[in-house]
């Protein structure tokens, strides 16, 4: 039987001290049991369990914690940690219990560790590659994505390596990003190359920014790297496809313009503004900004038309126009 109930345990069970005195602990925890357990079989198991081991309370020599879920007299779902204990006394022997309600703690436990595992599983399954760098520029944190990018067989062979050293093709570079992140402690798509296991580059751009330990201090570097290295390739072999074939475009006698798919003017080589009447290249881009304003009225239908079957059938079209000059002239 409960012989004493102080004002907490009124706050925690929902029961006042004039109905729990005199009350069974059995009885007490029946009526505690979450709904999911209530079945005859689960109660029956319950007194069992209880009429073995409660009397061996008595025996105990250090006090049994139990960590609980219940239902209060009031309905509310809760977790409680109960410290049983034998208290021995001149005319007999008592069972003292302190019950703490731990539910909002284990709410925040559940919450972290549900955030947490949300953040492993965007870690290990992002595409980019996920960095952090401690205050003295070694690696501390890595998604996996970033170990296949430089060619290592797991994260672990590249943690506690120095960034700089090790991941950098010129380590010169490094130096110059925290340069940029020293000015407002973030940088955004800095292009730079990073260097493999085997010793080939790749090349990256890098969102990065600082992070702060619970003192705002500056604890380090993290951000997301992208692998550009396609990219790369194909503006190396753009620019060289447009160095090798721009004297010809240049020196051509016959006038060439390049322009996009809206028909806005890119490019154009001197024969192309000789003919138009400007003073030069520059001056004949400055003035015409599609290659619409070139033609006649009758010529930018015409055109419209042939520029849209382009598109569409994806191979060149051979016509003639009436191109019209600066003076006006065709």
């Amino acid at each position: 039987q409960i012989l004493a109930w102080n004002p907490a345990a009124e706050q925690i069970f929902g029961i006042a001290e004039a109905d729990a005195i005199g009350m069974n602990i059995l009885d007490l925890n029946v009526r505690s049991v979450v709904p999911e357990h209530r079945s005859v079989s689960d109660l029956e198991n319950l007194r069992s369990q209880f009429a073995a081991e409660f009397p061996a309370m008595f025996e105990r020599k250090s006090p049994l914690s139990l960590e609980v879920e219940m239902v209060n007299a009031r309905g509310r779902r809760m977790t409680i940690q109960q410290t049983l204990f034998p208290i021995r006394m001149s005319h007999g022997k008592l069972v003292g219990s302190i019950v703490r309600d731990i539910t909002d703690q284990r709410e925040a436990e559940k919450k972290l560790l549900e955030s947490e595992k949300l953040y492993r599983n965007v870690i290990e399954n992002i595409q980019d590659v996920y960095y952090r760098s401690d205050r003295e520029g070694n690696l501390i944190m890595a998604s996996p994505s970033g170990a296949a990018l430089l060619g290592y067989d797991s994260v672990d062979e590249i943690l506690g390596k120095p960034v700089a050293e090790t991941f950098y093709s010129d380590p010169a570079e490094r130096a110059v990003f925290l340069a940029e992140l020293q000015k407002t402690g973030n940088v955004s798509n800095f292009d730079t190359r990073l260097k493999k296991k085997d010793g080939s580059v790749v090349f990256v751009s890098t969102n990065s920014h600082y992070y702060h330990d619970q003192s705002g201090a500056v604890a380090g570097v993290e951000g997301i790297i992208r692998d550009i290295t396609d990219r790369k390739r194909a503006e190396d072999a753009l620019r060289e496809s447009e160095e090798r074939y721009r004297p010809l475009i240049e020196t051509s006698p016959d006038p060439i313009i390049m322009y996009d798919l809206s028909g806005k003017m890119l490019s154009a080589n001197a024969e192309a503004a000789r003919v138009y009447g400007a003073a030069g290249v520059d001056d004949f881009l400055s003035e015409v900004k599609t290659v619409f304003d070139v033609l006649t009225a009758d010529g930018k239908a015409f055109a419209a038309a042939n520029f849209e079957r382009t598109l569409k059938e994806g191979a060149s079209q051979k016509n003639e126009y009436a191109v019209r000059r600066r003076d006006g002239s065709t």
